[in-house]
């Protein structure tokens, strides 16, 4: 918890400092991002403010978004990503991930869309099968099971994904069992696996576990755990009154972008 309290300081004072001409919004996105995931998980678990918690989840939301406007691939690493937005109940941000799409900028998938790539079954399509559970898209994730079983899972590097395939499945045949028995392996045995390069929260919270334990929620699967790397009390769906939108301000108070295109750092 020292660790998630000094996170969370940090990213309050680098919010601070960023709100200013002199930072760069595009370039400084993902420590933005990690302020605002701080933020979320203090206010919960220090301060138990469920609205402020979804607040900060909805705002790591929207600078996903704004990366994605960027064409930045964060899909191709930042596995939690959209399971922020669905922790917000930010139905406006939720359903905005659904209509995602980007264009890469380099490597070997250069100048394919985000689109083309989960179509293709390549790990995209994970992603791509959370933004659909977590919308209740059953014809788009029942087309992308078929995708993943028959492309992605027969890799060996993917094959740890099997729980995750049974846990959407679950969700798609509305088989609680499945569901529950997914989510609970996922935040016991599976735990540190996948969560051992997480930052401040390892010990704390386990994802996806907690992500699809909400997921499970939005499609009336009303589900608890005893786990205490699940937290129950942000699962029942309780959209805030109200969302600020602090992403649109730091926005307009940073330099967009660089002038220089090889200019990759955060200060003008």
């Amino acid at each position: 918890m020292i660790e998630l309290k000094e996170s969370y300081i940090r990213g309050q004072e680098r919010l601070q400092r960023y709100n200013s001409k002199e930072f760069i919004f595009k370039n400084g996105l993902n420590m933005i991002w990690q302020a605002f995931e701080a933020e979320a998980w203090y206010k919960y678990l220090v301060e138990n403010n469920v609205a402020e918690s979804k607040e900060a989840f909805s705002n790591c939301a929207k600078i996903d978004l704004e990366e994605c406007a960027f064409n930045k691939d964060i899909f191709g690493y930042k596995r939690n990503s959209p399971l922020y937005a669905v922790l917000s109940d930010n139905n406006k941000i939720i359903n905005s991930f659904s209509k995602i799409d980007y264009t890469i900028r380099s490597g070997p998938l250069k100048n394919k869309s985000y689109k083309e790539i989960v179509k293709a079954g390549k790990s995209h399509i994970y992603i791509d099968t959370i933004i659909k559970s977590m919308n209740q898209d059953y014809e788009g994730l029942s087309a992308n099971l078929k995708t993943m079983e028959s492309v992605l899972l027969k890799m060996k590097k993917y094959a740890v994904l099997k729980i995750d395939f049974d846990f959407f499945n679950g969700i798609l045949n509305k088989d609680k069992d499945v569901i529950f028995k997914s989510i609970n392996t996922l935040s016991t045995k599976e735990h540190k696996k996948r969560n051992r390069e997480s930052a401040f929260y390892k010990d704390l919270i386990s994802q996806p576990a907690m992500g699809y334990a909400k997921i499970a929620w939005r499609n009336g699967f009303e589900l608890e755990f005893e786990s205490p790397l699940i937290h129950n009390g942000l699962l029942p769906i309780k959209p805030n009154f109200n969302y600020t939108d602090k992403v649109l301000e730091l926005k307009e108070s940073m330099t967009l972008e660089s002038e220089d295109p090889n200019n990759i750092g955060i200060k003008k």
